[in-house]
């Protein structure tokens, strides 16, 4: 029983280092997206990424909260960008 125990709570940690893998992948890819302008449309972007829209959103804001960015919609490029007006 005892060592049950111990192999559950090395792959539960072994799950969530692969989750924080996978999340830092996913946001890597997405900032790529970004500055490559590639991204195409909220809903295209989310369908890229294959999240939802709101988790779309969710993940747009913390790729500003951790590189200090704006990151903003164009309509003209439909694209994602970032602020180069930033210091």
């Amino acid at each position: 029983m005892f060592n049950s125990a111990i192999r559950f709570c090395f792959r539960r940690k072994k799950n969530e280092k692969v989750e924080r893998l996978e999340a830092f992948s996913k946001l890597s890819r997405m900032k790529w997206l970004i500055e490559h302008r590639m991204t195409g449309s909220p809903r295209e972007f989310a369908q890229k990424m294959g999240v939802s829209e709101r988790t779309l959103f969710r993940l747009i804001n913390q790729l500003k909260e951790m590189h200090n960015i704006d990151i903003y919609f164009c309509h003209q490029s439909n694209s994602y960008k970032v602020d180069s007006s930033e210091g």
